[in-house]
């Protein structure tokens, strides 16, 4: 009988000290995750959007953003002179580990959308000439390349007419990516952990809505 409710008394320990444990380890992924890890990945993004408006023409205060660990993407309306309106969309792969060595962002119209409104906004869209020229398929009226580039290549998709429907960047990370920054410190994290302090707060957020 003492030998019953001694193993009872153990076990109610160990069930304990199991029960601490995981809202010991569940408290400390939360806390970096919003101590850390989202300012830090909020801080990357930035900067990587002050990058990408020096060629892209992107609306920070209306574009809809849209986050997930493995793409950022913006979503907004253009409108030409007509009233003619086509939706515009923006994304990229942030690669917060430093995987690759380069970045690539696009541009590209809206599922569905008209191609010639989408070429008639290009001008207001796109900010680099060297980048609107190649869009526009205007590229030998350049005389001189973008001195001030900060992307290493860049690639047009057209339709059948010709016309732009989207349109790739690719960016050398070294060049647009500051490694003295605090954000750099996201490469100590193992891509299985950062992926999870990443989507804590959605998780969170997803359980009280739900």
């Amino acid at each position: 009988m003492l030998e019953s409710k001694s193993m009872k008394k153990s076990l109610l320990i160990f069930a304990i000290l199991v029960v601490t444990s995981v809202l010991l380890l569940i408290f400390t992924c939360v806390y970096l995750s919003y101590k850390f890890v989202r300012p830090q990945i909020k801080a990357f993004n930035l900067s990587l959007e002050d990058e990408f408006t020096k060629v892209v023409n992107i609306p920070r205060e209306s574009a809809r953003l849209s986050l997930s660990f493995n793409d950022v993407n913006y979503f907004w309306e253009m409108e030409t002179t007509q009233n003619e309106v086509v939706g515009v969309i923006f994304r990229y792969n942030p690669d917060y580990l430093g995987e690759s060595k380069e970045i690539v962002a696009k541009m590209e119209m809206a599922e569905g959308a008209d191609a010639s409104i989408f070429n008639k906004v290009l001008p207001a869209l796109i900010i680099d000439p060297e980048s609107l020229a190649y869009a526009q398929d205007k590229i030998k009226e350049i005389s001189s390349v973008s001195l001030n580039k900060n992307y290493k290549d860049i690639t047009v998709e057209r339709n059948e007419n010709n016309q732009a429907t989207s349109v790739y960047w690719t960016f050398e990370r070294i060049k647009i990516v500051d490694d003295s920054k605090p954000y750099s410190k996201l490469n100590n994290y193992p891509k299985t952990l950062l992926k999870i302090l990443y989507e804590i707060p959605n998780t969170i957020v997803g359980l009280f809505a739900g």
